[in-house]
């Protein structure tokens, strides 16, 4: 993707097929001599190469900020590769990294510097001057849409987050209680000791609730509903069973149901 191969005429060397090659977009610039990669020198972005004389000659490849193609240095002397972007399209690289900054602070400014890179690369391709500017316009265009779905998302956890922390881990969970039940053959007792009004807070608050005269209630809160189904599988109970179970608290029926409206 976004390939460059520049031709490169070195002093003493203009019988070799010389080529800076740039093979994709995040890769590093290259030298290849007659279709095959240079011999590297010291460094990663040094080659050596053969003059017809016998001598040696030493290429650097010193990588840009912003222009994908490298200052060429050969023997400290420096080689034209490619003339200098213009002003225009300075602006850009330019333009998205100021615009999406103002709009997106930090990720904005990550996708305005990242459309700027691409950008670059593309200004780079040899293709006609129109069809650049419009690959570049439709980069910084996907930018500012990418910003656009990145701040969805956040309102969207953070918005989470306080229903969360407001009640509980889901706010459509609900723990509902009826007290009075009558026992039949249809369900099963099980009694609730004070122990486990301490042990299980959804528990404490039901018998808090029949306490207080109220024959049927319901509160908010996926807190609620784990306790209370933590306390039934400890009793081995299925709250929606053939058997309905009957919570026997300080000597009343209540019937509990947990309840997700999120279903």
């Amino acid at each position: 993707m976004l390939e460059l191969d520049i031709p490169v005429a070195l002093p003493s060397l203009e019988d070799q097929d010389v080529v800076v090659s740039i093979p994709g977009l995040f890769a590093a610039p290259r030298l290849v001599v007659d279709g095959r990669l240079a011999p590297r020198g010291a460094s990663e972005d040094t080659y050596l190469l053969r003059a017809p004389d016998g001598t040696t000659r030493t290429v650097v490849l010193a990588r840009r900020l912003i222009d994908p193609v490298p200052r060429v240095e050969c023997d400290g002397v420096s080689v034209a590769v490619a003339r200098p972007f213009g002003w225009s399209e300075y602006l850009w690289f330019a333009v998205p990294l100021v615009m999406l900054s103002l709009g997106g602070g930090l990720p904005g400014a990550l996708l305005g510097a990242a459309a700027g890179y691409i950008n670059a690369r593309i200004l780079r391709q040899p293709r006609s001057g129109g069809g650049r500017y419009a690959r570049a316009s439709l980069v910084v265009l996907a930018a500012a849409a990418t910003l656009g779905l990145l701040r969805v998302a956040v309102m969207g956890l953070v918005g989470m987050t306080l229903m969360m922390l407001l009640f509980g881990r889901w706010s459509c969970s609900e723990l509902t209680f009826m007290s009075g039940e009558t026992a039949g053959s249809w369900t099963i007792p099980v009694e609730v000791t004070a122990a486990d009004e301490h042990a299980h807070r959804a528990l404490g608050w039901v018998a808090a609730e029949v306490a207080n005269g109220k024959a049927t209630g319901g509160r908010p809160g996926r807190w609620l509903v784990d306790d209370f189904e933590a306390f039934t599988r400890e009793r081995n109970v299925d709250p929606f069973g053939v058997r309905i179970p009957v919570f026997i608290i300080r000597g009343t029926p209540v019937r509990i149901t947990p309840i997700n409206h999120c279903l």
